[in-house]
């Protein structure tokens, strides 16, 4: 009877030549890729929302000059890419648990 540590090591094993039928490209790589693009999607269609739509625009508690702050806009984007590099590495590093 294998322990879960010894299961884990051959399913991690059997993954690793790397190739595009690895799980480290179908399942973690991939996961990441529909995560991201989910997450622009909406992203982009609240900003669309809230810029264009009177009522939206209306209804924001933050102003303008804060959410349009040029250095709070830098920071968001330096946080916003480090978190997304982490989920790519959390997705390639758990494919294989993934494929499971």
């Amino acid at each position: 009877m294998f322990s879960a540590a010894e299961s884990i090591t051959k399913i991690y094993e059997a993954e690793l030549p790397l190739s595009l039928g690895s799980a480290f490209v179908t399942h973690g790589v991939s996961t990441w890729v529909v995560l991201l693009s989910g997450w622009i999607t909406f992203c982009a269609l609240i900003d669309f929302v809230s810029e264009n739509f009177d009522s939206v625009k209306n209804s924001k508690i933050q102003p303008r000059e804060k959410s349009h702050n040029p250095e709070l806009v830098a920071l968001a984007r330096r946080t916003v890419i480090r978190n997304w590099l982490f989920v790519l590495l959390q997705t390639f590093v758990f494919a294989p648990v993934l494929k499971i």
